[in-house]
């Protein structure tokens, strides 16, 4: 009989020990759970909060980038170069344009498209870091290219090559150059409100670059015809340089998606201007 005593002393204890057995290991299992609840809540919620400040960053990095070039292009819609009929008249105002092109490191291209459909365009040789014309003359910097048209409606282009310190080094007529400028999306965005208008991204028809136009009619417009509007080019290029430096890891990529739902990758794209909602279009402009 105090066997059986023993043994049911033996059984009661080792029921209570495995009871607070199981006890703790619940409690730790809840503990763990909850502790690892509370981790990933906070790595979303610290990702969330980087998220929302890369995207002020990223805002703040386009408006540092484009407001130079938008300046530029507000000075330049009252320019004579405007009124300009004749290539030798504008090629007085070409100090100005290349003072332009070369005030910031994005700019690839200054531009100006007239009512009649002259054109006048003068360009980096090189862009976002790479030769666009390997058969340039030595020396080469900038290129004007220009378009004008006779009374009769029959087009001439003509190519001059200047080196650093804008000297002529030589002109070319090319015979496959042709196109209207005021048929262009850059062209025909811009209005008689007087503000910088900027383009979707679309293909520069001259170096098959992908880029976006900041286009702005000249001042004093009193209707779409009878103007000028001036254009200023950006490659995606050289703006998703200037927004790598954003990232927060070297893994880290950045989107900016617009309110229609497009994602556009740093070094492909850039957001519309307010009230604008670009979709992921190719033009086949300048």
């Amino acid at each position: 009989m105090r066997r059986n005593r023993q043994s049911a002393q033996v059984s009661l204890a080792f029921l209570i020990a495995s009871a607070i057995t199981l006890g703790m290991l619940v409690l730790t299992i809840v503990l763990v759970s909850q502790s690892f609840r509370g981790m990933e809540s906070a790595k979303i919620t610290a990702a969330s909060a980087t998220a929302r400040q890369l995207a002020v960053s990223v805002d703040d990095r386009i408006r540092a980038i484009t407001d130079p070039p938008s300046t530029a292009l507000a000075v330049l819609s009252h320019d004579p170069l405007a009124i300009a009929d004749t290539l030798q008249q504008r090629l007085v105002r070409l100090p100005v344009v290349a003072d332009i092109l070369d005030s910031s490191d994005i700019v690839s291209a200054v531009y100006a498209g007239y009512a009649n459909g002259d054109f006048f365009l003068l360009r980096k040789i090189r862009s976002s870091g790479a030769m666009q014309f390997p058969d340039a003359p030595t020396n080469a910097q900038y290129l004007l290219q220009s378009i004008t048209r006779a009374a009769n409606g029959k087009s001439q282009s003509v190519w001059h090559f200047y080196d650093a310190s804008r000297i002529l080094l030589e002109s070319r007529t090319p015979s496959d150059y042709h196109f209207d400028p005021r048929d262009r999306g850059w062209y025909e965005l811009a209005d008689v409100s007087g503000n910088t208008k900027l383009t979707a991204p679309y293909v520069f028809f001259t170096t098959g670059e992908t880029g976006l136009t900041l286009s702005r009619r000249q001042a004093g417009a009193k209707g779409m015809d009878g103007n000028t509007v001036f254009g200023i080019d950006v490659t995606v290029t050289d703006l998703g340089t200037q927004l790598a430096e954003l990232r927060q890891t070297p893994g880290t990529r950045i989107a900016i998606v617009n309110t229609e739902g497009s994602s556009w990758p740093t070094r492909g794209l850039m957001p519309p201007t307010a009230g604008q909602h670009p979709t992921q279009q190719s033009h086949r402009a300048e």
